[in-house]
């Protein structure tokens, strides 16, 4: 559940970074869309969060039966 919600919490803020920071013109200067590529090739790379949430729904499902 934590790199679920690592991999949502990163990917969001590093998103938001570029819409704030991109609307006043900033974004080429700082490396904030370096940062939202990393934080979308990562996801893929490790697992997007809905792939970690139902890796953990299986394990539950299969101590349950």
């Amino acid at each position: 559940m934590a790199k679920a919600y690592s991999s949502d919490a990163y990917v969001s803020a590093t998103h938001r970074s570029v819409q704030i920071f991109g609307a006043i013109g900033f974004t080429w200067e700082m490396k904030n869309h370096l940062y939202f590529k990393r934080a979308r090739a990562n996801a893929e790379l490790f697992g997007n969060a809905r792939a970690h949430r139902s890796r953990v729904m299986d394990m539950v499902e299969k101590k349950a039966a």
